[in-house]
């Protein structure tokens, strides 16, 4: 009887032997893709559930997916034909290891690239208040805010467009964060085309990060700190014609913050003057403010008023120039050649006090003291 060898193209399969190994060319990119897929869902979850103000913590949030993920890689062992029905152990301790290398993963990101955002808050700390990347947006050729020669204020929409173009192809986080509070504040996008708003639109999602951190809250929070120190020093010297002006250098159209004993005929949400433009670009320029306020200088008005003024810069060691102190002191009243009747206004007006029962119990209290 004949017997039939078989050939190698008819080697017979052998069974597969119970609880044999994967072998390495299969399993290598099971665990990463594993590592990948664990990485990908832990930062979408974190997100979604912080977008949705949920009151969990980061560290519960990140936990608990790290959790669902091992149970649901069991499940899945279990549910194929993965050696878990023979083996839970093995695989409990491919779960394990699969969640420490995207562990791993996630906190090289965090720490090479500071992504995600929140994340980088709970491992790094200093990080919150780490201060944005690139220049401020008034150092950018495009820069969208020009001055007619009358001095009015505009926002010139070709401007602004070159300025989303160039944020698109070269990353600047501290100008970004800029155009964006500019164009919001200004209802830009009712002169924008539909092809530019779109176009704008994509710069915004691109800084979604920068936006997301919450540095206008934390600017608009540091200027009515400022607002108080003006108005205060401001109703110091009521009925003299030494006036103080807060600006927010975010939005030159919608600078004026506050006002007290305005001799210019501003007022809250005016905006500021070309000369004020100007020292914006100047500013921005400078990679230190120590010792740049401008102290004493003269300017004269439109009405051909003499003016001592002073501009004291407010600098965020985060985000750099984002207002100015201006002090402003009609010479009218008080040089030596004002009427003598302004002068002795103007001295009365600054000499007045006023009285104040707790400052009154005060000083009582601190005498018997």
């Amino acid at each position: 009887m004949e017997t039939h060898q078989p050939s190698q193209e008819e080697t017979p399969e052998l069974p597969e032997e119970e609880g044999a190994p994967d072998t390495p060319s299969r399993a290598r990119p099971d665990v990463v893709k594993w590592a990948l897929g664990i990485t990908t869902l832990v930062s979408v979850a974190y997100f979604a559930i912080d977008r949705l103000g949920s009151g969990l913590t980061p560290f519960a949030i990140i936990v608990g997916v790290m959790v669902l993920m091992v149970g649901l890689m069991l499940v899945s062992a279990v549910a194929s034909n993965a050696p878990a029905r023979k083996a839970p152990a093995r695989v409990f301790l491919w779960s394990v290891t699969l969640m420490l290398i995207a562990s791993i993963g996630l906190l090289g990101s965090i720490l090479i690239l500071r992504w995600p955002p929140h994340l980088a808050i709970l491992v790094l700390p200093e990080w919150h208040q780490e201060k944005l990347s690139g220049q401020p947006l008034a150092t950018m050729e495009s820069y969208p805010v020009t001055a007619s020669d009358d001095g009015v204020l505009s926002i010139d929409p070709a401007q602004f467009m070159a300025t989303v173009d160039a944020l698109l192809l070269q990353r600047n986080e501290r100008a970004a964060a800029e155009l964006i509070y500019l164009g919001s504040r200004n209802h830009i996008e009712r002169r924008l085309s539909a092809s530019d708003q779109d176009k704008y639109d994509r710069m915004i999602n691109l800084y979604s990060d920068v936006v997301s951190q919450g540095i206008h809250q934390e600017r608009d929070e540091v200027f009515e700190t400022y607002k108080q120190i003006v108005d205060g020093v401001g109703d110091t010297f009521h009925g003299t014609g030494i006036e103080i002006v807060l600006h927010d250098t975010r939005d030159p159209l919608n600078s004026v913050v506050t006002v007290q004993n305005p001799i210019t005929g501003r007022k809250k949400g005016s905006p500021t003057t070309n000369f004020g433009l100007e020292l914006i670009r100047r500013y921005a320029s400078r990679t230190s403010y120590a010792g740049q306020s401008y102290i004493g200088y003269e300017l004269t008005l439109a009405d051909g008023r003499r003016i001592k003024s002073t501009t004291i810069p407010i600098v965020d060691p985060n985000y750099g120039l984002i207002g100015f102190i201006c002090i402003n002191i009609d010479l009218t009243d008080c040089s030596p050649e004002s009427n003598p009747e302004d002068v002795m206004r103007f001295i009365q007006a600054f000499s007045e006090v006023w009285a104040n029962e707790d400052i009154a119990e005060m000083v009582e209290a601190a005498r018997d003291e």
